[in-house]
Formats: C-alpha cells, structure tokens, sequence
C-alpha cells in the first residue's frame, strides 16, 4: 500500500480505510464533531469525549477517550484550534495542547 497521509491506523504502521467504532462503545450518540489541524474530537450525548489525531507517520490513530481531570462537570461543548482543544463544563473551560497533554483549567465564575 502507498504510504500517505489521511489513512485510518489500528496500529503503528497498519493501515485502513475503514471506520473506526468509538471504544467498541455501542448506543452512544454522538452530539458534536469538531476538527483541528491535526485531530478531531466528537462529542456523545453522555458528555464522553473522544479524540482521533496524527501519529509522527501521518497515520489517523484510533479514537481514545480523553480522560477529564477528576471531579470534572460534564462536558457540554467542545471547539478544536490547530493544536489544541477547548472543552467546556458547566462551570470550567479545559484547554489541552496536544504537545503538553495536560488541562489548563479556567474557572468560569
């Protein structure tokens, strides 16, 4: 197979074209898609956020879950800038680099 970008990978360096389930997760619909410049994260309607993003091959990593900092409201919104994340809870907004990996919470009252 030609080596490219844009191809959906199950693991390092195996390649596919074909939609990747949600965690094996069944019945969770999804509420919000957004799209950055090198990852997406959806949104379900249980407020779980998932995020698929490059690996260093140009290879679209399957969705994890993104674990919330603990004692996190629900998410309730999500927005995508080129390299980074915003979630938004009832009473904070998470910003997460994709560099860092780490929350920089900002309390909203």
């Amino acid at each position: 197979m030609i080596e490219q970008y844009g191809f959906l990978a199950s693991k390092i360096g195996e390649k596919q074209e074909i939609a990747v389930p949600l965690d094996g997760q069944s019945g969770e619909n999804i509420k919000s898609v957004k799209c950055g410049g090198y990852h997406c994260l959806t949104l379900t309607s249980n407020g779980l956020v998932y995020m698929w993003k490059r690996n260093s091959d140009g290879e679209v990593m399957p969705p994890t879950r993104v674990n919330l900092p603990n004692n996190t409201d629900t998410v309730r919104s999500i927005s995508c800038g080129y390299q980074f994340s915003i979630l938004v809870t009832g009473t904070l907004l998470l910003l997460y680099p994709l560099a860092s990996e780490i929350f920089t919470n900002i309390n909203l009252h």
